[in-house]
Order: C-alpha cells, then structure tokens, then sequence
C-alpha cells in the first residue's frame, strides 16, 4: 500500500499552541508528510462578518506539487463557519477559529483534532480513487454525528465526538468493502485510528463524572504504573473500604466527640 503524500501549511497567528513536530513524527502507514510550510501572516479578508470566501482562498493557497494533498492550517474565520473549506484548487483549509476554544475546554488538543481531520481527508481521497472532488466527498458525509469519520459536523461542537478513538460505522465500513482500493487500507485505518485518544488523565476524570457511584477499573484507562497508589486510594473510598484513621488527644472521655466522613470512616478528636 502506498502512503498517500500530505504537505502541510500552516499560515498566520494559529491563536492556540500547535506541536508540528508531533504531526510529523506520527507514525502510519496511510499518510506521509513530505513537506511543512510556515507563512507568518495572512491577508487581510475582504468579507470580514463572514471570514475568508472560498475565492480569497484561492488566490492565497495553491496546492503543492510534491505531494498528493494540501492542508492549510489558519486560525481565522472561514466561510459559513465552517472549520474547514476545499476551494476550486483543491487544497484543503482547515480553521481553528473557535475550535480552539471548543477543543480546550473538552480537553483535547490541536494535534489530535489535525489528525482526526488528516485521516478523514486521506479517507476521502482514497475512496474517490484518489482524487478529491469536493461533490464527491460531501456524498460520502452523513448529517448524523455518531463519532464517525464521515460526520458532517455541521456544528463544531459535535466534532469532539470523533477526536477519541475515531471509528467508521458499519455502513460507511460496508461501502469502502465494494471500492478498489488496497485490501490493507481498512485494517491499517482502523488499527491507527485506537492510537488516537484524549489525554488518560482526562479519561479518568470523564469515566469518573459518568460513573459517580461505582469503584474505579484499570480496564477503562489502562494500566497507571505511576499513579497506582492514588488510584488504590480511589478504589477504596467509592468501595467505603479505606483503612479506619483514629487520631486521640489526651482528653476526658466526656469532652470526646466523633466525626465521620465518607472516605474515612472515623476520626476521633478530643478538646484539649
């Protein structure tokens, strides 16, 4: 299977801290990037309310010819809204304009929201016979957002639901089964595709607020070999089995009082 060739382009103040490197470094088998580009400034738009036209984009970006795709990465406005825009030239412009916002307070970052839109791009291109037509690649979208790489996410906020761990539905599965394209491309999506995961940090605080009442399991965040401590610790407060922590003063036994609390099961404290 050959890789397909992305340059990638980023252009004006982003907003948001990017790490380029860690794009470049990822490692698949689907996509290579062969080259990046860095323009420090952006032309101003004539359209302001609405963000940069599809034909502003035309005139700023052209598609390199050392590779297969084009992504432009900006952090203003485009047209409609919308976090990414294909002009006529066919190199593809990807916005952070209020994604950045979204993605931050989810809690997930700029890289993995470009590597989620890089696999949905290479997806697309692959399923049209590698070639990128922008009627084309809209059919292949569906309305639905059900955490899918073919999600139209026509709200920004519904992207989120296909950056941890991206999947493919059965049917859009079923329809790439009846193109010709390499018979190694799904499994190899499918597998790089579970690489792609919010911080484990912030899949346990989300297992956590989904499941207040019940006791902590490796299996849902993998294994924490630096955290185990804390985690047992965690374990043991949702279950009430933490250790009994008494603490007597000198006292008279008439003074002493008792308080509970949910994690400790007792402590004894005593008016000096």
């Amino acid at each position: 299977m050959e890789p397909v060739t992305i340059t990638l382009v980023i252009q004006g103040n982003l907003k948001y801290p990017f790490d380029l490197e860690y794009i470049q470094k990822w490692d698949s088998k689907i996509f290579k990037i062969v080259g990046t580009e860095r323009v420090e400034s952006l032309p101003n738009s004539g359209f302001v309310p609405s963000g940069y036209s599809d034909q502003e984009l035309v005139a700023i970006f052209t598609p390199s010819g050392r590779s297969d795709l084009t992504l432009a990465i900006v952090g203003a406005q485009l047209e409609l809204n919308f976090y990414a825009r294909m002009p006529p030239t066919g190199v593809v412009v990807l916005s952070l304009f209020e994604m950045g916002d979204i993605l931050n307070r989810e809690n997930h970052t700029v890289e993995t929201f470009v590597l989620r839109c890089l696999y949905a791009l290479v997806l697309a291109y692959v399923e049209c016979g590698r070639s990128l037509s922008l009627t084309r690649a809209l059919q292949l979208h569906h309305d639905e957002p059900r955490g899918c790489l073919y999600d139209f996410n026509q709200a920004k906020v519904e992207t989120v639901r296909s950056l941890d761990r991206p999947k493919l539905r059965a049917d859009c599965l079923a329809r790439l089964g009846h193109r010709q394209i390499d018979a190694s491309f799904v499994p190899a999506l499918i597998e790089e595709l579970k690489r792609i995961r919010k911080g484990r940090y912030y899949r346990i605080l989300d297992w956590a607020r989904k499941n207040p009442s019940r006791p902590f399991c490796w299996r849902h965040c993998g294994w924490l070999s630096l955290t185990w401590p804390l985690t047992w610790l965690m374990t043991c407060a949702r279950l009430s089995l933490a250790p009994r922590l008494t603490i007597r003063l000198p006292t008279q036994a008439h003074n002493r009082r008792q308080i509970r609390t949910p994690a400790i099961q007792s402590i004894e404290v005593g008016a000096i």
